[in-house]
């Protein structure tokens, strides 16, 4: 005997509350109003999810009565009357149905025009299909785990990494383990005493010592600079030309949240770009980049 349908039941009684149709005599009258014949107990084992091979007709039904988009009723079926008979999902599978849900929230408006959704889901599809996408955690990970990674660059006009504990220890841990060069290119009024930039470092030398000095440092942006430094960009290996990988920042609440990863010519440009200006006016950068060549 198949398993109870049980969450899906409950989501059916859920999307008839939201409905505002009070009763399932309600529902079964709203459904014979569009044709679909059913009875008050077929709808109560819907909903208390004892009906495991739902009718098509029935579902589309739901879907006019509820006001629900089909496609999201399918989601909450077919995710729990085909999860694995043990363990359930994994975590990773649970994390593509995720995707799979947001993919279905509906859009009446984009940046205050219409009828823009379809534009909008041929975008997503096109982002998930070709780029290569990292939450913040995501990104701390890749910085840890990048092969043979010899210096980081971190270009932050609107510096937050002090406020962050999991960034610290990222940094801390890069230093201690694999003796990477970590350069900041933050506003002057971050690297300048009291700034944020400036506590933060005083803060690598209370715990790193002798190893933060020449493993950390920040590049003051001038105004001038700030105006072709826009966002917020990770860099590996940016002395490495040709093999440089990068990740530009997406902001949330006034915060780097989510990363794509950047096209290679991209890459060499803003390296270059920030090379020549850091080079030009940061000596100490230039010390420190004697090292890697």
């Amino acid at each position: 005997m198949a398993h109870k349908l049980a969450e899906f039941g409950s989501y059916l009684k859920q999307a008839r509350a939201d409905a505002r149709i009070e009763s399932q005599n309600d529902a079964v009258e709203a459904l014979n109003g569009i044709h679909v014949n059913v009875s008050q107990s077929l709808i109560a084992q819907y909903e208390t999810g004892r009906i495991t091979d739902p009718d098509l007709e029935v579902l589309l039904g739901f879907s006019k009565i509820y006001k629900k988009d089909y496609m999201e009723i399918l989601w909450h079926l077919v995710k729990e009357k085909y999860a694995p008979p043990r363990g359930g999902w994994s975590e990773f599978d649970a994390i593509r149905w995720e995707l799979w849900k947001t993919g279905l929230v509906r859009w009446k408006e984009i940046a205050r025009v219409k009828e823009l959704e379809k534009f909008q889901l041929q975008a997503k599809a096109a982002l998930f299909k070709e780029k290569e996408v990292l939450n913040l955690p995501g990104v701390l990970k890749w910085t840890r785990e990048f092969p043979d990674l010899k210096q980081l660059w971190v270009v932050a006009p609107n510096f937050l990494d002090d406020e962050d504990v999991d960034v610290f220890e990222t940094v801390c841990y890069n230093i201690i383990k694999r003796n990477v060069t970590t350069i900041y290119f933050v506003t002057q009024a971050d690297t300048d005493k009291g700034g944020r930039f400036w506590s933060l470092k005083e803060r690598f030398s209370k715990k790193l010592g002798k190893k933060a000095i020449g493993h950390i440092h920040g590049v003051p942006l001038t105004r001038d600079a700030l105006t072709w430094i826009q966002s917020d960009i990770v860099v590996a290996n940016p002395h490495q030309r040709a093999e440089a990988i990068a990740f530009q920042y997406f902001r949330r609440h006034g915060r780097p949240t989510y990363a794509i990863r950047m096209d290679d010519v991209d890459v060499k440009v803003t390296v270059e770009l920030l090379s020549r200006w850091a080079t030009t006016n940061d000596s100490d950068f230039r010390k420190l980049q004697e090292r890697f060549y």
